[in-house]
């Protein structure tokens, strides 16, 4: 729901419609619950995937920064993934116990999403927006039913936001419920981004970003479930 926050604080969206897009979205997704679950591994997605080839039911969810990877796991699968990660000596940490989002059981639901999403009426935003979804800068009018809809199936590309966002100049970031174990894989990313000196570059994961102007200084907002 992070995205859907940043949208509607950036004036993409009214209030009213934030709410009851997600309402709505909460309402579909009721059909996948107990289908899967995701997992967060600190390890980079390259390092993943000769592990887990030929594992059935398991799929890249997010790529949330250069050293954090979640998974979108089947039920069936999820013992076999967690047992597999943790002979290879990797951290997992649950996100998510009863939904597997940014995957495919999404998939089946992308025509209601895009049904319930069909009144949105996103605009611009004085603001610089970066997607998790595109893992890009975008503008407010692009974000209307298609887009959300593609949030919920794709993964989230929020490691390349983050980039967006530090080579467009941003300053500091803030971010709520930040996590301990995404804390330090973020400083790093942005150390190595940057020119140092000019920000903290403190970041949490699963959160989408706003830039905002305060005090002659760019920063980027973060928010969250």
């Amino acid at each position: 729901m992070g995205e859907f926050s940043a949208a509607c604080c950036a004036g993409v969206l009214t209030l009213e419609q934030t709410l009851a897009a997600v309402v709505a979205r909460g309402r579909i997704m009721e059909a996948i619950r107990a289908d899967g679950q995701m997992l967060a591994v600190l390890a980079e997605e390259e390092q993943l995937l000769p592990l887990l080839d030929g594992c059935s039911g398991v799929t890249v969810a997010a790529r949330n920064s250069p050293r954090s990877t979640v998974l979108s796991v089947d039920a069936s699968q999820a013992d076999n993934v967690k047992a597999l990660l943790d002979s290879a000596g990797l951290a997992v940490f649950p996100v998510n116990p009863h939904y597997a989002f940014h995957g495919p059981q999404i998939e089946r639901l992308s025509d209601p999403l895009r049904a319930a999403f069909r009144d949105l009426q996103p605009v611009d935003s004085p603001l610089m927006v970066a997607s998790a979804t595109l893992g890009d800068i975008i503008e407010g009018r692009r974000m209307d039913a298609h887009y959300w809809a593609a949030n919920a199936r794709r993964p989230v590309q929020f490691s390349s936001a983050i980039a967006r966002l530090l080579d467009a100049g941003i300053d500091d970031f803030f971010g709520n419920r930040a996590r301990r174990h995404a804390d330090a894989a973020y400083q790093s990313m942005c150390a190595k981004e940057r020119t140092p000196g000019t920000g903290r570059g403190v970041v949490a994961t699963r959160q989408t970003a706003v830039s905002v102007v305060a005090g002659g200084r760019r920063a980027a907002v973060f928010l969250g479930p």
